[in-house]
């Protein structure tokens, strides 16, 4: 059964780009271009997987992603950003984000479309949670505030800044 499928990025050229990518695993898509848009899919559609750039006007991906979660806690989410260092790890730079959100994978622009079809398959085919997870991602983004994800997006900033 195909999966719908969340893209956010304010470049509409990004997210055609990301919509081809992904046209033959055969999911729904759908496209937003900022937070407003997001959370407005976000609640009209059952969403399976969001993808979202990190920077976007008004507010990151990061942030986004954790509204969406304190609203479908077990979304499973793509954090996309071509401002992070390569010489930063995968886990490092997932351990600095879940300090406060969960976020599954994390992609650096440009991500080549066998890599970000590979990801969606992985995070959409992953076993299902059994209850005790479920529990406790449910009741992790429920307990994200607003002082938390902004102290994330500080840390964050930080970081690309010392990457300048």
């Amino acid at each position: 059964m195909p999966a719908r499928i969340l893209l956010v990025d304010d470049e509409d050229d990004v997210l055609d780009a990301w919509e081809t990518s992904l046209r033959p695993l055969k999911h729904q898509i759908i496209k937003a271009h900022d937070e407003k848009e997001a959370l407005a899919a976000s609640t009209e559609h059952p969403i399976d997987l969001v993808i979202v750039d990190y920077l976007i006007p008004s507010k990151t991906g990061v942030e986004i992603v954790a509204t969406i979660r304190k609203r479908l806690p077990l979304i499973r989410s793509i954090l996309i950003s071509g401002r992070f260092d390569d010489k930063l790890s995968r886990s490092e730079l997932r351990e600095m984000v879940r300090e406060k959100v969960e976020v599954d994978e994390y992609l650096h622009k440009p991500v080549k479309p066998k890599l970000l079809r590979a990801t969606v398959t992985k995070l959409l085919e992953g076993t299902s949670p059994d209850w005790k997870e479920t529990a406790i991602k449910a009741q992790t983004a429920r307990a994200v505030s607003d002082k938390d994800t902004a102290e994330l997006k500080q840390k964050l900033s930080q970081h690309l800044k010392s990457q300048k």
